[in-house]
């Protein structure tokens, strides 16, 4: 066998060191020739700059104390004549949106007081002057209208702020979980946009909710803001309803749940999601109640349906409150299960407190006011006399809204408020998510 040719090579000869030698030599005298002349590295144009890179303030308050100093090659420049000009719905006094001012003796043109926006945004403030280089800021306009309270046998340990979320969100259940026409929120950030309905709830440290986005059924879980899992519904319909909890939903009466029909001819259905297993193993339950030719429940884990259960005795004109085995009829009969349990009640909501149930009511029997039903079995009645008859009930725990004051366990704890959603945790913990009314 022949040995193989190696190829020839046709690239040019490489220098010689005495070229690269020679070269080196002419290289150096040449980039000491090109230094810059002192006098050449100065400007002689002003320099106009901000005293921060950002500005922030609270809608509707105002931003004060911003500056602008004027200079030249470090010098401060005395009677520039600088314009400040805001966009994005910032305005200075009368609602101008700029202001001209010269600089002191410093250089220094304090800004006046700048109106913050009604609705969270952030835009940019400009500083020109003639014959300057210009200057720019952010400005930065943080809401104060969503929040999440956490409370502990009745004391408040937080009130988380989502500054970003408008006033015009609803809460929907769940830490930051907010829906504003059409965007969904989530621990004040957008999760979804072209969303036309959503329900959820918090249990322990899990946040639960199903929505629909862009005509698809979807539900998603997670922790505090942060999302663990998120599924799409093929089977269901575009035009269903979500009912609350995870994969439950309702349309033309037929009551979906996990992409299945599960029941038909439903009138009525209401779900939350919780156990003390969690989804961080793997596993929860739904609690699903709901009304076709009769009060019904189910629970469902890992989107197997189990543990039917039908109620009989409950009348055809009662409707499922936000807690699944507690049942509103139109006369005023509460029943849990198949059980009536008081009678004359206005209004009922409840949540689930780890793998137990909390209902809220309010009672119209003399003397009227706001109850407790709490406990698995719900035969623990507790009063709030001090809670106005008028409120109504906005989960479990004895949390009520009257008018715009919140109420939790026979305590005014705030006021302005817009709308609420209660759930329960464990130990003695209550979770409100709310919004407060716009300034």
């Amino acid at each position: 066998m022949s040995d193989l040719s190696a190829p020839e090579d046709s690239s040019p000869p490489l220098p010689s060191r005495r070229t690269l030698i020679a070269g080196a030599a002419w290289s150096v005298p040449a980039i000491v020739a090109m230094s810059v002349s002192p006098a050449s590295a100065k400007s002689n144009q002003t320099v106009l700059a901000f005293d921060k890179a950002s500005y922030a303030g609270t809608t509707c308050s105002t931003i004060t104390g911003a500056t602008v100093t004027a200079t030249l090659n470090g010098t401060p420049q005395i009677g520039v004549n600088v314009t400040v000009s805001l966009t994005g719905g910032f305005t200075f006094s009368g609602g101008a949106t700029s202001s001209t001012g010269q600089t002191d003796g410093n250089g220094v043109y304090a800004v006046p007081s700048i109106t913050v926006p009604n609705q969270p945004t952030s835009s940019t403030a400009t500083a020109t002057a003639s014959g300057a280089n210009p200057s720019s800021s952010t400005l930065e306009a943080k809401g104060t209208f969503a929040h999440f309270l956490t409370i502990r046998n009745i004391s408040v340990e937080s009130d988380m702020v989502f500054d970003r979320i408008p006033s015009t969100a609803v809460p929907v259940g769940g830490y930051g979980v907010f829906l504003d026409g059409t965007t969904l929120w989530y621990g004040n950030a957008v999760f979804a946009t072209g969303v036309r309905d959503a329900r959820g709830n918090r249990n322990d440290t899990t946040d639960f909710f199903s929505y629909i986005e862009n005509g698809v059924a979807k539900s998603a879980y997670g922790s505090n803001g942060s999302v663990t899992a998120i599924r799409t519904w093929n089977n269901v319909p575009g035009s269903a309803t979500p009912v609350g909890g995870f994969g439950t939903f309702l349309d033309n009466r037929n009551l979906w749940y996990f992409d299945t029909i599960v029941a038909s001819g439903v009138r009525d259905a209401m779900a939350l999601s919780g156990g003390m297993n969690g989804p961080a193993q793997g596993q929860w339950t739904d609690y699903v109640g709901f009304f076709n030719n009769a009060a019904r429940s189910f629970k469902g884990v890992n989107g197997t349906p189990a543990d039917w259960q039908g109620f009989f005795n409950v009348p055809s004109s009662a409707a499922v409150t936000r807690m699944p085995n507690l049942w509103l009829n139109s006369n005023g009969d509460l029943w849990y299960g198949d059980l009536r349990r008081t009678t004359r009640v206005t209004a009922a909501s409840g949540a689930l407190r780890s793998n137990a149930d909390d209902g809220t009511i309010v009672w119209a029997a003399p003397p009227p006011g706001a109850m407790d039903v709490s406990g698995y079995v719900a035969n623990n009645f507790r009063t709030f006399p001090s809670t106005p008859a008028s409120a109504t009930p906005v989960g479990g725990e004895g949390v009520f809204l009257a008018g715009n004051d919140l109420w939790v366990n026979n305590r005014k704890v705030l006021s302005n408020i817009a709308h609420a959603v209660s759930d329960g945790g464990p130990n003695g913990y209550i979770h409100i998510t709310y919004s407060t009314n716009g300034c």
